[in-house]
């Protein structure tokens, strides 16, 4: 094995070094020029954080990733019971193909099914909650859980913002843990989705056993599912959570809690000026704090993830896709509910939940880019 290369985003052979990756990457020191064959070869380091950037922007497919696709089958075929947890991109993109091959795993082996925007919205409910309860706070955290790609970005370069971030879990964390403590779920959890970034941060935090890209998914499957009936799965969203994976969703699902006076603020693409940004909020005043401040690192939010590369011809129409499940979305809801309204609505939903089991905790992981060597001095 070599020096580069060995994580979970490689550079493979159709690279011709034209640097498009150095370009998008936020991670110094991530992308390391080699030669190779007397041409340059751009490889990955293990300074990477895994957001996938790169893979999406490589034109030439030069840039991959390693998920968990064969070991899912394999696990699957040795007669493991496995979950799954579904990122709401999936039948965004596919429709009702999208539960023809949920109904396909099913008949492989999948024991139960989750809809990733039901935790979608308890963590939103969860984060309005620690608002409100932080209403005393004279300066209370206030840029959203929303993103594993920014959360990692933040604890591994920016860890002193750590404290301005509402302690909730993710939408992925929420669903997982609800599964397994409110619905006694204990089997191994699989994880389907367009977020490259969860092939780390998944495994980490509630122990998903298995990591798989939609894009994977659908190579690996071909056509096989077309013979399947479209199935259900076992816990869905038919609310405000089917707008997650869109640019901007997961920060209007927190702000439907609150008057229209307070101030919701959406970044898509992380980057040092968006982290300047951050800097600017923290020293000026409180009262010109956000709410909420959210950001994603993939432009156009999920649906643009990097596990969902081969769908962006369909981006064209992300318009239309929007307005069609945001319609849907409040379709459950009476126009006439008030913030206040909304919010005990939700509360009522989770009377019997503990508000507690959504709490995390973020680490602390900045890593000196270079190492300092020690100064010798000669004893006098």
């Amino acid at each position: 094995m070599g020096r580069y290369n060995n994580g979970i985003v490689y550079t493979n052979e159709n690279c011709i070094g034209c640097n498009k990756c150095v370009y998008v990457c936020q991670s110094f020191g991530a992308n390391v020029s080699v030669g190779k064959d007397a041409k340059a070869h751009v490889e990955v380091s293990n300074n990477c954080i895994n957001c996938g950037m790169c893979v999406r922007e490589c034109h030439h497919n030069a840039r991959m990733y390693r998920d968990d696709t064969e070991d899912f089958f394999e696990a699957l075929a040795g007669g493991e019971r496995i979950s799954l947890v579904v990122d709401p991109s999936f039948p965004v993109f596919y429709g009702e193909d999208a539960y023809r091959i949920l109904q396909y795993l099913r008949a492989k082996g999948v024991n139960k099914m989750y809809d990733v925007s039901y935790g979608a919205e308890i963590s939103a409910w969860c984060h309005a909650k620690y608002i409100k309860d932080s209403r005393n706070n004279p300066d209370p955290p206030f840029v959203a859980n929303n993103c594993v790609g920014v959360t990692n970005y933040v604890e591994r370069f920016f860890p002193k913002f750590i404290k301005w971030t509402i302690p909730v879990y993710s939408p992925v964390d929420c669903t997982v843990i609800y599964a397994r403590k409110y619905l006694n779920d204990d089997a191994k959890i699989a994880y389907l989705g367009s977020c490259v970034s969860e092939l780390v941060s998944a495994k980490e935090r509630h122990g998903i056993s298995y990591c798989v890209m939609i894009d994977s998914l659908v190579d690996k499957i071909g056509s096989a599912y077309k013979a399947y009936a479209p199935t259900a799965m076992d816990l869905y969203s038919d609310g405000i959570g089917r707008m997650l994976p869109f640019s901007g969703g997961f920060c209007e699902m927190v702000s439907l809690y609150f008057p229209r006076g307070k101030s919701f603020i959406h970044y898509d693409g992380l980057n040092e000026d968006l982290m300047n940004k951050i800097k600017r909020m923290v020293k000026g005043e409180n009262r010109r704090k956000p709410t909420v401040f959210s950001a994603e690192f993939c432009i156009d939010g999920c649906l643009a993830g990097p596990g969902l590369k081969k769908s962006m011809p369909r981006m064209k129409d992300y318009c239309n896709i929007y307005n069609e499940v945001r319609m849907k979305a409040f379709e459950k809801y009476d126009e006439s509910m008030s913030p206040h309204e909304f919010f005990r609505y939700y509360g009522t939903c989770y009377k019997d939940l503990d508000f507690n089991d959504f709490l995390c905790t973020f680490r602390d992981e900045l890593v000196q880019p270079f190492s300092l060597p020690e100064l010798w001095w000669p004893k006098r």
